[in-house]
């Protein structure tokens, strides 16, 4: 029944749900959660294996163009620009700067992303880093930092987000652009089914069906496969992942959601001055004001570096 296996070779099967669950404590559960930043890593990291550029649609070097094309009819920036991208992933918008003549330092924390975008360069500009945008140091500034797809949200508390939003805005030269996005809590609040605003978070997040989304499509506003916490504004996903060379894994993913005055009061904070702030979606930077429709899913902020 479980198939066939080689010599030296044998199958382990576990049960779980003979049993009824026994519930945490409050304080075991929040010692599952607190660990927060090493499920992220090793979500995306897994992510990674899937090559969401050619199986997510959202990812789309064609995408890439036409967002990057958005970013520098605003920002009037010229070839031979520097521009330092954070959370890059597999380096699509590094690339689609790098063909224009961009100067372009990509970096993320996912060695898998790493490694198929210096494939992709093939030792060429762009140049790629692996690193964590919250602390790593470059000993120079850059005319544009971009942070674009749910690199700032991917934590689950807003120290650590806020602390990529300011330590790109220290890497950019005053004067100089940030463009960031977000996925946004509004659009999130008006399509979600499974909702918590009273506690009871472990019950819920158990009857939570467990997907693969963030592997095969990348659909992650699914209403059918997440769990919207209104109090903290945070999303809860059960991803599974089974391919690549390791074992399968089932991981509890937390996604802070922002809203519009949320994202600009954290860029002002970090010394940004906001020129545009409003809903977009992928492969699509025209602004929308109201979170009305799939158009609608992500918010765009381009800001600019106080002088003084």
């Amino acid at each position: 029944m479980l198939g066939n296996i080689n010599e030296g070779q044998e199958w382990l099967a576990v049960t779980f749900r003979e049993q009824e669950q026994i519930r945490w404590s409050d304080e075991e559960f929040a010692k599952f959660t607190k660990g927060s930043h090493d499920i992220v890593h090793q979500a995306y990291e897994r992510m990674a294996a899937g090559n969401p550029q050619q199986n997510h649609s959202w990812a789309s070097p064609k995408h890439a163009k036409t967002e990057i094309a958005f970013i520098l009819d605003h920002t009037k920036l010229k070839p031979n620009s520097s521009v330092l991208d954070f959370g890059c992933g597999g380096g699509r918008h590094s690339m689609a700067l790098a063909e224009q003549g961009f100067d372009v330092l990509g970096i993320d924390f996912s060695v898998s992303s790493i490694d198929r975008a210096r494939n992709e360069a093939n030792g060429s500009n762009p140049e790629f880093l692996v690193a964590d945008c919250q602390t790593v140091k470059i000993e120079r500034q850059f005319d544009l930092g971009l942070c674009l797809y749910d690199v700032v949200g991917s934590f689950p508390d807003d120290p650590a987000n806020e602390a990529i939003i300011r330590n790109l805005t220290e890497h950019i030269k005053p004067g100089g652009y940030v463009a960031i996005s977000v996925m946004s809590y509004e659009y999130v609040e008006k399509i979600a089914k499974h909702i918590s605003n009273n506690g009871n978070l472990q019950e819920k997040i158990a009857a939570l069906h467990a997907s693969n989304i963030m592997q095969s499509t990348g659909n992650i506003f699914d209403p059918d496969y997440f769990l919207l916490d209104k109090n903290a504004k945070v999303v809860y996903r059960r991803e599974t992942f089974d391919e690549g060379a390791e074992l399968p894994v089932e991981l509890v993913v937390r996604d802070r959601r922002y809203d519009r005055i949320e994202i600009e009061n954290i860029c002002a904070a970090a010394g940004l001055d906001v020129e545009i702030c409003g809903f977009v979606r992928a492969g699509n930077f025209g602004i929308a004001n109201e979170p009305d429709t799939e158009a609608t899913k992500e918010i765009l902020v381009i800001a600019r570096k106080r002088l003084i």
